[in-house]
C-alpha cells in the first residue's frame, strides 16, 4: 500500500522523490520487547511490509530514521484511528506505532529499531 496517498502526516513529513521507503511491522511485538541489541532481526523473515512511501534522495540516515520512528507513532500517523483497517489487513500484527524489532527498508537496506537507535541489517 502506498502510504502517502492515505495518511496526510507522511506527505506533510517527507519530501517525495524516487527513493523507495517500505516499513516491515515485526509480527510478534511481546516477543520483541526482551530482545537485547545484538539479538535484533537479521532478517524479514518474522516482518509485515505495512506499505511504503518515497523520498528524496538527500538525506542523512541517521536524521531520518529517527523522523520515521516518530512519524510512525500512531498519535502521528493515525490519530484518528486511520491506519486500523492497513494493520489489520497486515498478517500477525497488531500494533500501530512504530517500535523496537520493526525495521525499515530504505533502498534495499534494512535497519532495526533497537532500544536505543537503529541497526543495519546483513543481506
Amino acid at each position: 500500500m502506498h502510504l502517502r496517498s492515505y495518511f496526510p502526516a507522511i506527505d506533510k513529513a517527507f519530501e517525495n522523490g524516487s527513493m523507495l521507503v517500505t516499513i516491515h511491522y515485526a509480527q510478534d511485538i511481546q516477543e520483541n520487547r526482551d530482545i537485547k541489541f545484538d539479538q535484533m532481526p537479521t532478517n524479514l523473515e518474522r516482518h509485515t511490509p505495512i506499505g511504503y512511501f518515497y523520498i528524496d534522495h538527500d538525506y542523512d540516515i541517521d536524521a531520518l530514521l529517527s523522523k520515521i520512528f516518530y512519524t510512525f507513532q500512531g498519535e502521528i500517523w493515525s490519530p484518528n484511528g486511520e491506519a486500523h483497517d492497513t494493520i489489520r489487513m497486515a498478517h500477525n500484527v497488531w500494533h500501530t506505532s512504530m517500535s523496537i524489532g520493526d525495521v525499515v527498508e530504505i533502498g534495499g537496506i534494512a535497519y532495526a529499531c533497537c532500544w536505543k537507535g537503529w541497526k543495519k541489517m546483513r543481506k
